[in-house]
């Protein structure tokens, strides 16, 4: 009898060694197979926006104040912040579309004529131009004391600030009142730094020639736009060409 169990032992170590694999195994020999396909397949090139978006910070300063009625900026003055010469009268934009995304304002602080001691701020102001969605919104800071008024601002939901400001689109129709953005308000020598995204020109279009022009340019020369265009109260800090 302890000789059958032990033939019987033995035929059941026979059978187990032929058993199937297990899960572990087939796992293994799974992952080799994807290792293996993974080192055969053609690395694919990432998809990359055509259009030169550029993000860019300007600083611009009154020459003149605004008084109680403020400068109305237009779609058309954003998208001719750059602009390059074709013949003396005659520029062409740079820019196919502008977003506007941050505003900061500073005041000058005014002195007495006297003693030469500061006196008061002076109030800053910037209105965004509302929509048939939304209502216009005026951002003021008319601090008191010996200080510079100063304000922070972006576009609110649904202004026409908010949205991109497109060459041939629905806010580049010269100075309309549809095309109205926003309006500053501020003294003489107040600055204001805008936080923009550029689109520049890259088609094969033909180019657009500037809505707001003067004479003075020279072909091929890069020239910077004024904030308010060629009524010139707000212009680009800096040594640049201006017109």
């Amino acid at each position: 009898m302890s000789a059958l169990r032990s033939r019987n032992r033995g035929r059941n170590r026979r059978r187990s060694s032929g058993r199937a694999p297990t899960v572990k195994s087939d796992l293994d020999s799974l992952a080799a197979n994807l290792r293996a396909v993974r080192r055969e397949l053609i690395t694919q090139p990432m998809t990359v926006a055509a259009p030169l978006v550029v993000p860019c910070h300007r600083r611009f300063q009154s020459a003149a104040s605004s008084g109680g009625t403020g400068n109305a900026l237009y779609g058309a003055y954003f998208l001719e912040l750059l602009k390059m010469g074709v013949n003396n009268t005659s520029a062409y934009r740079l820019l196919v579309s502008v977003r506007i995304k941050r505003v900061e304002m500073w005041s000058q602080v005014t002195v007495s004529s006297t003693s030469g001691t500061p006196t008061q701020s002076v109030p800053v102001g910037f209105q965004w131009g509302g929509t048939s969605w939304s209502p216009t919104l005026e951002m003021i800071d008319n601090s008191v004391g010996e200080q510079s008024s100063h304000l922070v601002t972006s576009p609110p939901r649904g202004s026409a600030g908010s949205e991109w400001i497109v060459s041939g689109g629905q806010f580049d129709s010269g100075n309309s009142s549809s095309s109205l953005i926003a309006k500053i308000y501020g003294n003489e020598g107040t600055l204001v730094d805008i936080w923009f995204d550029f689109v520049f020109r890259g088609d094969q279009t033909s180019a657009t020639i500037c809505t707001f022009l003067t004479t003075g340019y020279v072909a091929g020369q890069l020239y910077y736009g004024n904030l308010d265009a060629t009524s010139a109260n707000w212009a680009p800090v800096g040594s640049l060409n201006v017109l």
